[in-house]
């Protein structure tokens, strides 16, 4: 059952290409009683987003490339936005 979950887990793009060990801890803190086989899934998909989602972006390789006035505008956006 463990491993038919989370086979479903990485059947979406975005995370077939994860190791397994790391869908399975992070499907281990959401494999209790008080969740269906759905919300199991979709937590599981949402913790890992939120992992994995710093090292998708294109812009964190690309540092390099990046002015330091760059990375202000960036931050004070931030705080702007943040108000």
């Amino acid at each position: 059952m463990k491993s038919e979950i989370i086979e479903k887990i990485m059947q979406k793009k975005e995370f077939s290409y994860l190791p397994i060990k790391d869908v399975e801890l992070v499907f281990e803190s959401f494999d209790k009683d008080q969740y269906v086989e759905e919300e199991k899934i979709k937590l599981t998909r949402d913790l890992l987003r939120k992992m994995y989602t710093a090292f998708v972006s294109d812009k964190l390789l690309n540092v390099k490339e990046k002015s330091p006035e760059w990375f202000l505008r960036k931050h004070l956006s931030m705080i702007y936005l943040k108000r």
